[in-house]
């Protein structure tokens, strides 16, 4: 439940992190439908006592899959919507566990897939601007990308961080009652022996 919380209060700010990062590809359409989504999931974070857990983070998980999807729809396969996918599925790990983590990297790899078979097969265009979304001389670019990398690189560090810590404090419970136990024993055949 600790893990929970800090998730409920980065959302809001996340979500408008990575709407203004995409919000410079261009697309109209995408940019509407992310401040929508960063809406919803800020109203759900604000009534996280009323709304339950599960369903504020299939939100969240499922936001962040879509941006990152649309976003690979607009430009093309960039690295911010492969390390999106990524942190999507970590974040189902550390959220609803190994099932839906890799639920979530096989709906990855079908958004990979389906955008490279859309854009192949001239299912659906590329944005025009696709190259200078991409491109590395311009500032705003690499900004961006840091931006992104640096956002849902942190949450699965923080996540993991988090889960080897707890892992940590119960084995040292652990140890301690072990020894605690191996001194009771100790104890016990000593009065024996005596």
């Amino acid at each position: 439940k600790a893990f929970r919380r800090p998730l409920d209060e980065a959302v809001a700010t996340g979500f408008a992190a990575i709407w203004f990062s995409l919000s410079s590809y261009g697309v109209a359409g995408l940019a509407r439908a992310l401040v929508a989504a960063t809406l919803l999931l800020g109203g759900l974070a604000l009534a996280r006592r009323r709304v339950p857990f599960a369903l504020r983070a299939c939100a969240y998980l499922s936001t962040l899959y879509a941006a990152c999807a649309f976003s690979m729809l607009s430009v093309g396969l960039t690295p911010n919507g492969m390390v999106g996918l990524s942190a999507v599925a970590v974040a189902a790990a550390l959220l609803f566990g190994r099932r839906a983590a890799l639920g979530a990297v096989g709906a990855g790899c079908l958004a990979i897939f389906g955008v490279s078979f859309a854009h192949s097969t001239g299912l659906l265009p590329q944005a025009s601007n696709w190259a200078e979304a991409l491109d590395s001389t311009r500032l705003p670019n690499g900004l961006r990308a840091m931006g992104l990398f640096g956002l849902l690189t942190t949450s699965s560090v923080v996540g993991v961080s988090y889960l080897l810590e707890r892992t940590e404090h119960v084995l040292m419970k652990q140890t301690d009652g072990l020894r605690a136990l191996r001194q009771e024993q100790l104890e016990m055949e000593r009065l024996r022996a005596d």
